[in-house]
This record gives structure tokens, C-alpha cells and sequence, in this order.
């Protein structure tokens, strides 16, 4: 039988440098919530190759305030 590989989205807590992520790991950093598209290590959270922004906190409370 095929694997569909990993399929759920884990939260990692607050993003750790030192901490390896991989897929679907998501992670919390300056207020904005991120999700692993690649397993990485030390790179930061920022939108590309490596990482999704899922929701930013402070771009919200700002647009609501």
C-alpha cells in the first residue's frame, strides 16, 4: 500500500532556530503564524520557498482597530 505521506498540520509552538521542521509543521514568530512547505532547519519564517504565512495577528489588529 501506498503512503500518503504526512497529512496534518502540526503546531510546533514558537519558532526555534535550533528546531527541525518539516512539512505541516506550523510554527508562531513576531506575531504571525507560519506553516512548513519544506523540512528545514534555522531558516527563518518568512513567505517562499520554505514557509506560508497563515495568519498575521498584527496586520489584523491593525485593519480592526
Amino acid at each position: 500500500m501506498a503512503s500518503a505521506g504526512r497529512i496534518l498540520i502540526i503546531p510546533k509552538g514558537e519558532w526555534n532556530a535550533e528546531t527541525e521542521y518539516e512539512m505541516l509543521d506550523l510554527v508562531y514568530h513576531n506575531g504571525t503564524s507560519w506553516i512548513a512547505k519544506k523540512d528545514s532547519i534555522g531558516i527563518t519564517p518568512v513567505d517562499g520557498e520554505y514557509w506560508q504565512k497563515m495568519f498575521d495577528y498584527n496586520e489584523y489588529m491593525a485593519s480592526n482597530s
